[in-house]
């Protein structure tokens, strides 16, 4: 049963990005069934259990169907499709999902496409010279005790890096000054 093999996922209260596809074998509104009129019960139980989980049914683009079976393929439904957790879409902003050519199956291909990673500030680099810098090495050690943050072991991992960058741009800044600026003035 889906509803079942969801709450296994519903328990791990998972706080990284996840997502979840494939063939569903149930539809979530009457649109994505022909001669489907009216909401039915396992509609209602595949919404309610996509709610639950705080899941994001995107849009599917390149048709509406993902299935065709029955007599001469003209029964057509929306089993398949790629939910997404907030933490995934807040990775990857573009995501989207898109039916590709069915070459044998009676099942539509869904390509999850996430537009590329999200761009931001170039990457950290350090800098050799610092480390030949006299109590360098204990300054960033006792920056790192001095930091304190709450949550899992990566959450904090990945906060504390992100702060002791900024204090390692600062003291670059402030020790070697721009070594660009330094060098040309001395060339000159």
């Amino acid at each position: 049963m889906l509803s079942s093999g969801f709450s296994y996922v519903a328990q791990r209260r998972f706080t990284d990005p996840w997502c979840i596809g494939g063939d569903f074998n149930v539809v979530r509104f009457p649109g994505e069934r022909t001669g489907a009129s009216r909401l039915s019960s396992a509609m209602r139980r595949f919404t309610k259990v996509i709610d639950d989980l705080q899941l994001r049914d995107l849009p599917l683009l390149g048709g509406s169907f993902t299935w065709s079976g029955g007599l001469n393929n003209k029964a057509l439904s929306r089993l398949d499709r790629v939910l997404v957790s907030k933490e995934w879409e807040g990775h990857f902003s573009r995501v989207m999902q898109c039916i590709l050519p069915r070459p044998v199956s009676n099942h539509s291909l869904i390509l999850l496409d996430v537009g590329g990673l999200r761009r931001g500030p170039s990457p950290f680099r350090s800098k050799n010279m610092w480390l030949k810098e006299e109590g360098f090495k204990d300054l960033v050690k006792s920056w790192w005790m001095w930091l304190n943050f709450r949550g899992s072991a990566s959450f904090i991992l990945a906060k504390k890096l992100k702060k002791l960058k900024g204090f390692l741009n600062s003291q670059n800044n402030e020790v070697f000054g721009n070594v660009v600026v330094r060098k040309n003035l001395v060339m000159s």
